[in-house]
Formats: C-alpha cells, sequence, structure tokens
C-alpha cells in the first residue's frame, strides 16, 4: 500500500483545542472559553432574521456576490471603515481614498503579499522584502512569506523594554526597505495586547511615506481596545 511521501506532522493547533474542550465538556467539566476569534453563541437575533430573509428571498440579486453592490448591505465597505475609524473620514478627499471589500483578515494576509508581485515573470530578479510583527506573535504572515517566491522575510524587532513596540527612535535601522515594499503591523497586537497611539502611528506612517514603502495593519482585535 503507498503511503504518504510528506514526513509526519503534528496536529492543528485550533482542532487540537477544540477536541481537548469537547472531551472536557462530556466529562461534565465547567469549561471557560477565553480565546479570540471564536464566538460563543448564535449570532445575535436581528442578524438571523436578516440572513434568513436574504435566503429566502427569491430576489436574484440577493443571491449574487455579496460586494458594496449588495442590496442586502449597500456600502457595506465603506461603513465597515467608518463604523472602525469612529468617523466618516470626511476630511480626505475622495479622490484619494478607496474601501476595498476583503473576505477577512485572515486570507487577506495571503493577498496582501502575494499582491507585491509574486506572480510576475520577473519577481525573483529583485526580491520585495516584507517586515512582520510575528515574534513575538500571529505566525501567519511570516509563514505565508515563506511560501511565496520573490519574497524576502524578516522578524520586525519588538522590544520587551518598550512595551513590545518598535524603537521609535531608530526606525531606520529596519532592514534596507525600499519602495514597493511592505510592513505589516499587528494592532492591537496579537498576543502581547499592546495597543498603538495616534502619534506612534503617525511616525510608522511618516517613515513608510518617506521611503514609499507599504503600510498594512492587521486590525482584527481593534473592537477591544477602549482606551
Amino acid at each position: 500500500m503507498r503511503k504518504s511521501l510528506l514526513p509526519p506532522s503534528g496536529g492543528n493547533l485550533f482542532q487540537e483545542i477544540k477536541k481537548k474542550t469537547a472531551e472536557a465538556v462530556t466529562a461534565g467539566i465547567k469549561v471557560m472559553r477565553l480565546s479570540i476569534g471564536q464566538p460563543a453563541g448564535p449570532a445575535i437575533l436581528e442578524a438571523r432574521r436578516a440572513a434568513a430573509q436574504a435566503v429566502m428571498s427569491n430576489s436574484e440579486s440577493m443571491h449574487e456576490y455579496q460586494d458594496n453592490g449588495s442590496p442586502g448591505c449597500p456600502n457595506f465597505a465603506q461603513r465597515f471603515v467608518w463604523t472602525h475609524v469612529r468617523t466618516t473620514l470626511s476630511g480626505l478627499s475622495a479622490s484619494t481614498i478607496d474601501y476595498l471589500p476583503i473576505p477577512g483578515v485572515k486570507p487577506m494576509l495571503d493577498v496582501v503579499i502575494k499582491s507585491l508581485g509574486s506572480w510576475a515573470e520577473n519577481c525573483l530578479d529583485s526580491h520585495s522584502i516584507v517586515g512582520t510583527m510575528t515574534k513575538p506573535g500571529y505566525p501567519t504572515p511570516a509563514v505565508m512569506c515563506n511560501m511565496v517566491k520573490g519574497i524576502k522575510h524578516f522578524h520586525l524587532h519588538l522590544f520587551p523594554a518598550l512595551g513590545f513596540h518598535l524603537n521609535m527612535d531608530n526606525l531606520g535601522s529596519i532592514e534596507e526597505l525600499k519602495e514597493g515594499d511592505l510592513l505589516m503591523l499587528n494592532y492591537p497586537h496579537n498576543p502581547t495586547g499592546v495597543v498603538a497611539t495616534e502619534e506612534y502611528l503617525m511616525t510608522i506612517c511618516r517613515f513608510c511615506e518617506d521611503r514609499g514603502v507599504r503600510l498594512f495593519n492587521d486590525g482584527a482585535y481593534h473592537k477591544l481596545a477602549h482606551t
């Protein structure tokens, strides 16, 4: 009988956690679920009613791709951004900003990295550099960088003495980032919980603007920052 040509690997961490949780519940143990990103209980009643109405609708438009033209939620991406930044961004010219519906942060981490040009025939002639907040941190961006050709990855140095922030007085020491390279931030940060101040982010924005470096922030836990 044929066997796999791949070496044995460990189990999926999240599946292992679910398995142990299910075993504990079956054994009558009361489990306190402290994980982030795994909803507990059903969606709110209004959301379930709206979903049921959309599913049962005979209107073809209700069953098309749910983008900004969806009658179920007009201008979804724009309203989503306004909710999270708590402003309509009215101070910016309409020609300088656009709103892009995305399938969710996790799959977009891969898309953002690939958008640097890994699909181009000559991508190996000039590597794109990507710095990520992944040591310590959520590992997916670093893993994705290692899977995409034409990408040179490095971990941004998070200093415990600075509250797991970057050294804002010496940002220039970040590897030789050039125009078109990418910094992938994660604020509020997973797992330290560190939140970036406006002044802190503006310093990074100026650094990237001066060099023509692209900037992406995974703000998946934004709603958990209350100060």
